[in-house]
């Protein structure tokens, strides 16, 4: 189905950029898993920097004070290097890299979205069901697309793949190898944190502070627990070198003379027999992580053993086919202390890298496509708040280690999705795909219930908030689709500018209310609250009576209607019309009421007898079961309508949310 996780985040992507300015927005990870997909806030990268190469150059962005107020062609973002409001400037004059407001403040805007298609999961996943990690990852990358395009999220103008950057990473790998700021170990590369003393600056935490192996590989063999891999061994490599050092160690502690011989090597004492390496189906295409941690004082070969192997235990039943001498080796190698730290599958993929195959670690991954697209300086960075230690710490680390005048003006943060107060997340099976969600409620409501909420906030999610979305979405459209009728009947040529005071005040009011909550570090929720008074100053005039103040009317309805439209566009709310939404709206009514049109239809009916036959009592019950499951039934002069409407059950939950 689809590949996007619904998982922790509130989309930022509800305010997707345009095709205009410099965005990075990496979709970090396409999740793979039975349970199919997540909804998921997408992280971005922004930048005004159209078409900058790679080069190592720097231009500063600098913030306002905490306590200036935003005018209307100003923005403040709260920027988590800093922990405050900042006035954002971009490092381009014009240029930047952002959502749709900006554009409507008049920037031009570059929108990039990566894909980190090489991933442990993945990989793990494609075992599973026996295809190419590669293959399955372009698979969800277009499930993604999809699930962007039912959320009206507008396409990116680059999206990166890993896959498809292996030079860059390297490049920039070795740049910080060059500079100082790294080491090798065998065929791993790491980060040295040691290297780096502002490590620590965005989230505030101290290297002493760090609990060893938080998020982090524990390799006994690095440095500091909190050095973090560039570069991950390939199974080639590994592979050899553990055969040897494993043989060597046999033949140094007075195990089978005969290893010297071919047939003795391989018939009999071999690592595979050990338990020590897998039996590999295909190694041209597959690599397997192997270290060890040797424990054992007795043994004396610490310093002889200068890779530490990490092996899997041999079994008993191999252990008994050896003679006494075999198995006192044997012995040793179970005495020692086994832990897998890279336990890379059959199956995943490698690349030839000056430090022997393998593959990239996650944060180099992410620092060189933005590089290599938006350059090492750039306005705006962001993602979920759980990624601010210690991905974006580390891309932090790893950017300025390349390049001294790495520099990215503002880091954004958004709070996370939680049902019951608690993170959703896969590991909790607390989750819901995106495709589960839009299958019972309009994908229009998804995004009003996520955009009804301050991106840095966190948000709750329940079938009473998507109900209580769904119902408002029909309100708004409704009340478009009216608007839409009424000045169709007129004509357009006979309306005037003059809109009377009263309709002039409300639409300003909101305007005002718009762009100063959005200016103000995109503040959606006053935005759609502010937006009641033009939806009921409209509805107030489609109910007046007809008569000398038509025109007037008219005139007033066309103002409420582009000013409600303008908002709904800059939110990504616009599709392509009113009817097509409410048609969509009703039919996912129905879908969770469990009910066809034809049979509400049939229970009107049924209703209208029984008033007729002054039946009342089962007429209001007829009423009541229908508003139990969400169609609410509307009398007028013109007969009996249904609508969507808020479960009679939810009704109350939604009346005690705060």
């Amino acid at each position: 189905m689809a590949a996007l996780l619904l998982k922790c985040y509130k989309p930022l992507i509800l305010l997707c950029p345009t095709s205009t300015t410099a965005i990075h927005v990496p979709t970090h990870k396409i999740f793979v898993s039975n349970n199919k997909n997540f909804l998921t806030r997408s992280r971005f990268y922004c930048s005004t920097q159209l078409g900058q190469s790679q080069s190592c150059t720097s231009t500063n962005g600098s913030g306002g004070p905490e306590n200036e107020m935003p005018t209307h062609q100003q923005l403040f973002l709260h920027n988590t290097m800093s922990k405050k409001k900042e006035l954002f400037r971009p490092k381009t004059p014009g240029q930047v890299g952002m959502y749709v407001y900006l554009r409507h403040l008049g920037y031009e805007v570059k929108y990039v979205r990566n894909f980190t298609d090489v991933d442990d999961k993945i990989i793990v996943r494609a075992n599973e069901l026996g295809e190419d990690p590669i293959d399955l990852s372009r698979h969800y990358c277009e499930e993604f697309h999809r699930d962007m395009a039912y959320l009206h999220c507008l396409p990116p103008s680059v999206e990166p793949r890993v896959s498809d950057h292996m030079p860059q990473i390297i490049d920039m790998i070795k740049q910080i190898l060059n500079n100082g700021h790294g080491y090798q170990i065998e065929g791993d590369v790491y980060f040295s944190v040691d290297k780096f003393p502002q490590y620590g600056q965005l989230s505030g935490r101290k290297l002493e502070d760090n609990r060893a192996g938080e998020r982090v590989a524990v390799d006994s063999r690095k440095k500091n627990p909190a050095d973090f891999a560039l570069w991950k061994e390939g199974m080639e490599l590994s592979i050899a070198r553990l055969e040897a050092l494993s043989l060597q160690l046999i033949y140094e502690q007075g195990g089978l003379k005969a290893l010297e011989l071919p047939e003795a090597r391989s018939e009999r004492l071999t690592p595979a027999k050990l338990g020590l390496v897998p039996r590999l189906k295909s190694p041209q295409t597959s690599f397997r992580k192997v270290h060890a941690s040797l424990n054992s004082p007795c043994l004396g070969l610490s310093e002889a053993l200068p890779y530490r192997l990490n092996c899997l235990a041999p079994e008993a039943s191999v252990l008994d086919t050896f003679d006494n001498n075999d198995n006192y080796v044997c012995h040793l190698l179970t005495s020692l202390s086994w832990s897998i730290l890279q336990s890379a599958k059959e199956g995943e993929p490698f690349w030839e890298s000056p430090w022997g195959p393998g593959r990239p670690g996650w944060h180099i991954e992410c620092s060189a496509m933005s590089a290599a697209y938006l350059g090492y300086s750039f306005d705006i960075h962001g993602g979920g708040m759980d990624l601010i230690f210690p991905h974006h710490e580390n891309e932090i680390a790893q950017s300025c280690a390349a390049c001294d005048k790495s520099n990215i003006s503002c880091w954004i943060h958004n709070g996370f999705v939680t049902i019951d107060s608690e993170k959703m997340s896969k590991s909790l099976g607390n989750f819901f795909t995106i495709r589960q969600v839009i299958d019972l409620f309009h994908p229009l409501a998804l995004r009003l219930f996520l955009v009804g909420t301050h991106y840095r906030s966190p948000i709750n999610y329940s079938d009473a908030q998507l109900e209580s979305s769904s119902d408002r979405i029909f309100y708004i459209y409704q009340t478009l689709y009216d608007c839409e009728d009424a000045l169709s009947q007129n004509d357009e040529a006979s309306r005037s500018d003059n809109v009377p005071q009263e309709t002039v005040d409300c639409i300003e009011k909101f305007n005002d209310i718009f762009c100063t909550s959005m200016s103000d570090d995109l503040h959606t929720p006053v935005v759609l609250a502010a937006m009641s008074e033009p939806l009921k100053t409209a509805n107030d005039l489609l109910h007046t009576c007809k008569g000398k103040k038509q025109k007037l009317r008219i005139d007033s309805l066309a103002a409420l209607e582009k000013a409600i439209k303008n908002a709904l566009i800059t939110l990504g709310f616009m599709p392509t019309s009113y009817s097509e939404v409410l048609h969509e709206l009703r039919e996912k009514a129905l879908k969770r009421a469990k009910l066809t049109e034809s049979e509400v239809l049939h229970r009107i009916d049924e209703r209208n007898t029984a008033r007729r036959n002054k039946e009342f009592g089962k007429s209001d019950a007829i009423r009541k079961n229908l508003a139990a499951v969400g169609i609410s039934l509307m009398d007028s002069p013109e007969g009996t309508t249904w609508r969507p409407a808020i479960p009679l059950a939810l009704q109350a939950v939604h009346a005690e949310a705060p």
